[in-house]
């Protein structure tokens, strides 16, 4: 898989997550705190996923480090959502 073709995969995950919180904002529904936690979650996997994938876009193939860390992050989150469910 090539620079570009990881951008543009973070860049579809990442609309992807902004789709289900348009879904779940228009059914109006009070989450729980442990929902709060999965939405702060989707919220966050779309911004760093949008910044991963302008960085994998914008940077020479030797200055995507700062996108590997975002990625590590998002990995880092993941790894919490498990253990909180």
């Amino acid at each position: 898989m090539t620079k570009d073709e990881t951008a543009i995969l973070a860049a579809d995950i990442g609309n992807i997550a902004a789709d289900i919180l348009l879904q779940i904002n228009k059914h109006k529904i009070s989450p729980t705190f442990v929902e709060q936690f999965y939405l702060g979650l989707l919220v966050r996997e779309r911004i760093i996923l949008r910044d991963a994938s302008e960085i994998l876009k914008n940077n020479h193939e030797q200055q995507i480090t700062s996108a590997f860390i975002l990625f590590r992050v998002l990995l880092d989150d993941f790894i919490r959502l498990f253990s909180v469910y």
